[in-house]
């Protein structure tokens, strides 16, 4: 059983992430419904992180909440209905994503392993949006291209995307 005091919005965003990420995590074998509210209002606050804005979401929806959210993050903001998350998320981009970097890459499996491991995290941290303009064929490209620069190979010319992936990036890993 866990403290539900634990997920007051005053007293969690005062926990280390990594415990808001595991009382999280913990609360899927629980019943959800008498913290939703606070749960929503975790998901609605700004001082929340984006990653765990998007597990709580996931929460919500796999404890069937069907009452409106409002999620803010990377310059998005939509209401969603946990249980029916938008169309097309970038979560469910990923598989299209993975098969053009995977043919690009399958000669390096270092750089294949690293693009692959950003994309997967990014899809998730970006949960309930998405890439938003940009082709599954483009999303892969920008990847392999900001990997590339990463290991010294090539200089990027700074646009919006490689702007939503360097935050997409810092936000995830104030979580390692």
């Amino acid at each position: 059983n866990f403290d539900k005091e634990q997920f007051e919005l005053s007293r969690f965003k005062k926990l280390p992430y990594g415990q808001q990420e595991q009382l999280l995590q913990m609360a899927f074998q629980t019943d959800v419904m008498v913290i939703s509210k606070d749960i929503i209002t975790i998901i609605e606050s700004s001082d929340i992180i984006p990653t765990i804005k998007s597990l709580a979401l996931l929460l919500l929806g796999a404890a069937g909440v069907q009452t409106e959210v409002t999620v803010e993050k990377f310059g998005f903001k939509e209401t969603v209905i946990p249980t029916a998350p938008p169309e097309s998320t970038a979560v469910d981009r990923v598989e299209s994503i993975k098969q053009y970097i995977e043919n690009s890459l399958s000669k390096d499996p270092t750089k294949l392993e690293m693009t692959l491991e950003m994309v997967h995290r990014h899809a998730y941290t970006l949960f309930p949006f998405d890439w938003v303009g940009y082709t599954n064929e483009t999303v892969a490209n920008k990847y392999m291209e900001y990997v590339d620069a990463l290991f010294g190979n090539s200089e990027l010319e700074p646009d919006e995307f490689f702007q939503l992936l360097i935050e997409l990036e810092l936000s995830v890993e104030v979580l390692s």
